[in-house]
């Protein structure tokens, strides 16, 4: 929270410029106060660690969303890339329901649209995906539309 919130909540720097005029407007305090009022300070929870001290982060008053890592996590707790794994699956559980309890808002990442649907319907707020999983199948797409005999390329 320090790197990412200002004066008083933090103690993140404060120089004359920043890219896309971030800092530019004044005076000063204003653009502090809005900042820090307007910062979201998200939480990956992918290691065992943070699966295990699930109860106390959700405590910590500046974060705003508990995300989830799926893949990592599995990969965390031994299940290299089976986020499907009884384990996994559990510890998956578990952080959503503390998170659910909580005032925090639940995230996942999710590789297709019927995952994004899941966690929505389990009441994640914040859902994202890899910009490659969106194109991915759309370039496929293109390719086969595009190329009429094995090996042209247009």
């Amino acid at each position: 929270m320090q790197a990412a919130k200002y004066q008083p909540r933090g103690s993140r720097g404060l120089a004359a410029t920043r890219s896309a005029g971030f800092g530019m407007q004044a005076p000063y305090g204003d653009y502090v106060r809005q900042s820090n009022r307007e910062t979201l300070l998200v939480a990956q929870i992918e290691s065992a660690e943070g699966a295990a001290n699930i109860e106390d982060i959700v405590n910590i008053d500046a974060i705003d969303v508990i995300f989830i890592g799926p893949t990592d996590l599995s990969n965390a707790l031994g299940h290299v890339g089976d986020p499907h794994h009884p384990d996994v699956r559990a510890a998956i559980d578990r952080i959503t329901k503390v998170t659910l309890a909580s005032d925090k808002a639940l995230g996942a990442f999710v590789g297709n649209p019927a995952d994004a649907l899941a966690w929505c319907d389990r009441g994640a707020r914040y859902v994202c995906t890899g910009f490659e999983h969106l194109m991915a199948g759309a370039i496929k797409n293109y390719l086969k539309t595009v190329r009429t005999t094995e090996g042209d390329t247009p």
